[in-house]
């Protein structure tokens, strides 16, 4: 029980830690916005979806964690991807 409930804490750590990244904040909340809109949610708003997730990453432990690490390589790849149109943007 002491393993699940340390993954737990871990993975809601982890979120708030990568959370207090402005552009990890704006990459989750534009996710926010789109699931939103594929599912036709009304009068939500992004921030109550990410609370959302954080309660899900708790009750998951390890395997919200790996979810988790899955969102942050999708962040990643696309942070590089931007940064490297922008350099042939420019050239």
């Amino acid at each position: 029980m002491e393993f699940y409930i340390l993954g737990s804490y871990l993975a809601i750590l982890l979120y708030a830690v990568f959370l207090e990244k402005r552009s990890f904040l704006e990459y989750m909340t534009s996710l926010a916005e789109t699931i939103i809109k594929i599912i036709h949610i009304k009068k939500m708003h992004p921030y109550t979806l990410l609370q959302i997730f954080s309660v899900f990453l708790v009750f998951t432990s390890w395997f919200g964690i790996i979810i988790f690490l899955l969102f942050v390589a999708d962040f990643l790849i696309n942070e590089f991807k931007n940064k490297k149109q922008k350099i042939e943007n420019n050239h």
